[in-house]
């Protein structure tokens, strides 16, 4: 039986894990896939293509990975509000701010002030 070099363990290691990317160190980098179940038969699904609607918002066909159901739907994803502070806000981008994040740079503005 041919041995198989640790490149190729790697490899079949990433296929079987699943979502992820290898490190240059050939270390399993793995992503967290955020999704929903089928709305009608509760089973997983796997977005099966995406389109950008604008810089805030896209859509996603899922498709069900239950056979049987086989439902196919189009979801939104879409900021909704800011949670922390930009350290290079576009001026072009309307966010709106979560009472926390206000609070945070609000203090924070003011902790400068008294620095100065």
């Amino acid at each position: 039986m041919a041995r198989k070099n640790s490149g190729t363990k790697r490899r079949e290691a990433y296929h079987r894990q699943g979502p992820g990317a290898l490190s240059r160190w050939g270390k399993i980098q793995t992503m967290r896939v955020i999704s929903l179940p089928c709305p009608h038969c509760q089973s997983p699904v796997r977005a099966a293509k995406s389109r950008t609607m604008s810089s805030m918002m896209k859509e996603i066909t899922y498709q069900c990975q239950n056979v049987e159901c086989g439902h196919t739907f189009v979801a939104t994803l879409e900021v909704s509000r800011t949670v922390s502070m930009s350290a290079m806000p576009n001026p072009e981008v309307r966010i709106p701010i979560s009472s926390r994040a206000f609070l945070a740079a609000k203090n924070q503005m003011t902790l400068d002030l008294a620095t100065v």
